[in-house]
């Protein structure tokens, strides 16, 4: 991941943070209004966030409560018991709720209602309803994989193994062979591999003729099918993404720079497919994978293959932040709304990876942009996105989920709902 000068061109149980969507702030607590309160006692929950993704987790406390008593915890309007708990001698009791398959359906504002013998009490909650399947996680953590320590580091805080890792191999340099041991790695750990496969020196700068699209299958065919063979052989399912922001002038396969144009990347797209077809390789998913769109880019209809061409269609694009030359503070939907509905054009109905997002920690709050993403954008707005993959790296800007003890809860605390734990989908069609 690499960019430009001028981007707007929009495109690296805990605690429930609650982003900006609700209100701009995060609340700690509502205190409810008592019912049926016993003379003297008013029992009365407060709640640790006011808003959350279904199904949660979201903490709910009582006090006040009768002594030892059974305390029903229910959700309204509907009246589904959703947890039991019991108040201690003191008339106290915590509960961590997990909403059951189904309920609520839809988005809104409901009443949880904590009663028992003797009283009862009641507090607001927000509920979002996910619009779309549960999304895998994918990230690239640098030096993985194989790096042990390195994975350990990101995902003991986070306290979720993403079951996408995605790695960077260039064509030129010293790291440019098939490692099989690298993805015997990543299956060991229940993920899929991602590799994005990049057709260069990473020495060099944008100008390598060697590697200009018209001429990549004449100097590198035979290279491009000890790869093909290679995964053929490895037999398990990986996402090939070569040839990622295309539609941008900073990579020499881009299709403005390197004497190269639109044409020839669709044309070498389709050699490269044709080459892994004759090994076998029909375990590979090869990804298509643009910037999103800026005032300048390569139109994306001029670079895409067609939808019977791709596996799947896939997106990188950050929050850059105060950084200059970039636009601003920009909130997911801000990033990525505009390319996503040029892709649904290209391709109708197609799910969608984000290939590389990271959110910038100066300019704005990053822990709320975390949230707002993970908690509300992804799973209320934009069904068709199937995984998602962070770029945990410290490079332009601080793209790491643990560049601010903030940020870090955030995004533990969202990764925590279920929503965030599928596996790597294999079918983009």
């Amino acid at each position: 991941m690499t960019r430009i000068d001028d981007q707007p061109k929009p495109a690296h149980s805990r605690r429930l943070v609650v982003g900006a969507a609700v209100a701009g702030t995060i609340s700690h607590a509502i205190t409810a209004t008592p019912i049926h309160a016993k003379k003297g006692r008013k029992p009365s929950i407060i709640l640790d966030a006011t808003k959350i993704l279904s199904p949660g987790p979201v903490q709910v406390s009582g006090m006040n409560f009768p002594s030892g008593r059974k305390v029903t915890i229910t959700l309204s309007p509907g009246g589904q018991v959703i947890a039991t708990a019991k108040a201690s001698k003191k008339g106290k009791f915590k509960k961590n709720l997990v909403l059951p398959t189904g309920v609520p359906t839809t988005t809104g504002t409901y009443d949880v209602i904590a009663s028992a013998k003797g009283g009862s009490a009641t507090a607001s909650l927000i509920i979002g309803v996910p619009t779309g399947d549960p999304v895998a996680l994918g990230m690239f953590i640098t030096e993985v994989p194989t790096n042990e320590a390195a994975w350990t580091s990101v995902t003991s805080k986070i306290g979720w193994d993403p079951t996408i890792i995605m790695w960077f191999q260039a064509w030129g340099g010293t790291n440019s062979t098939l490692n099989t041991s690298q993805l015997d790695w990543v299956r060991a750990r229940g993920a899929t591999p991602m590799i994005t496969w990049e057709s260069f020196d990473p020495a060099g700068g944008v100008i390598q003729p060697a590697y200009r699209l018209d001429v990549l299958d004449t100097n590198y065919g035979a290279y491009i099918d000890t790869w093909a063979a290679g995964l053929a052989a490895w037999g398990h399912p990986v996402y090939l993404r070569w040839g990622h922001e295309m539609n941008g002038d900073w990579y020499p396969w881009a299709a403005s720079v390197n004497g190269n144009t639109a044409a020839d990347y669709v044309s070498f797209w389709n050699t490269l497919r044709g080459r892994f077809a004759a090994q076998g390789a029909t375990n590979v998913q090869f990804v298509w994978c643009p910037n999103i769109s800026y005032t300048g880019s390569t139109p994306l209809a001029d670079v895409f293959p067609g939808s019977s061409a791709v596996d799947w269609l896939a997106v990188d694009g950050y929050n850059w932040g105060s950084k200059p030359g970039f636009g601003g503070w920009k909130s997911f939907a801000n990033v990525f709304g505009p390319t996503l509905a040029q892709l649904n054009v290209l391709a109708p109905g197609r799910p969608i990876l984000i290939g590389e997002t990271a959110s910038a920690d100066v300019g704005g709050d990053k822990s709320s942009w975390i949230a707002e993403a993970l908690l509300d954008a992804v799973p209320l707005a934009y069904p068709q996105i199937r995984a998602l993959v962070w770029f945990d790296e410290d490079k332009e800007c601080d793209w790491r989920v643990n560049s601010s003890p903030e940020a870090l809860e955030s995004f533990a605390s969202a990764v925590a709902n279920r929503y965030w734990h599928a596996d790597a989908p294999l079918d983009g069609s």
